[in-house]
């Protein structure tokens, strides 16, 4: 399935307040250092916080978040085996509260099969969450899934928190029309995703 996200999903996880990290001082430590560019200091400490035994979830999502920001392609593979090894050693409870992380870490990768375990269209609330679940469902053919989503989309675009979501959810909204050869109602979304800016009723699409 072609991809034709209006700006990358993964800009939805960079914006972190240091009210986010509840009293995780390393997470907010390599957040600063992340944000800042400074690389080397960023990664000592995302290599310290994997090598703990239990870490906490702001922890697990600031590693991947400065991963993703500050690694090389060629050790993307070395660190998602660290990451899949520290959440498999995780309590039921973290790897709830991680799903996102984890549906992100997949569906970037475009490893759907295994991304798709982290897709429960009940559960996909945020814009990102949203997108890669869409894109997880249509490529491995859940299509009854995938209209579900796009019944859900609807409700999401009325409580979006800006309209940069609205025009994400909007993306996977066409996306679903697309491959279900709805093309008007595809290109529908995808010229109000490109007009949601200027125009706040491409919303109601």
């Amino acid at each position: 399935m072609k991809q034709s996200e209006p700006a990358n999903p993964r800009s939805l996880r960079t914006g972190r307040s240091a009210a986010l990290f509840h009293g995780s001082a390393i997470a907010a430590e390599i957040s600063g250092y992340a944000d800042i560019g400074m690389k080397k200091e960023a990664l000592r400490l995302v290599r310290k916080v994997l090598a703990k035994q239990r870490i906490s979830p702001e922890e697990f999502s600031e590693a991947l978040r400065t991963i993703e920001l500050h690694s090389s392609s060629k050790n993307l593979n070395k660190w998602k085996s660290k990451l899949e090894a520290v959440y498999a050693r995780q309590s039921r409870k973290f790897k709830r509260k991680v799903r996102s992380d984890m549906l992100a870490l997949y569906g970037e990768r475009w490893e759907w099969q295994t991304a798709l375990q982290f897709v429960s269209v009940r559960k996909l609330t945020c814009a990102g969450d949203v997108l890669f679940g869409m894109q997880v469902l249509l490529e491995v053919g859940k299509l009854d899934d995938a209209k579900a989503l796009a019944i859900r989309c609807a409700r999401l675009l009325r409580v979006a928190q800006d309209r940069f979501h609205q025009a994400v959810i909007l993306t996977a909204l066409g996306d679903f029309f697309s491959q279900t050869h709805q093309w008007d109602d595809a290109i529908a979304a995808w010229e109000c995703t490109q007009r949601h800016r200027s125009n706040p009723s491409c919303s109601r699409v």
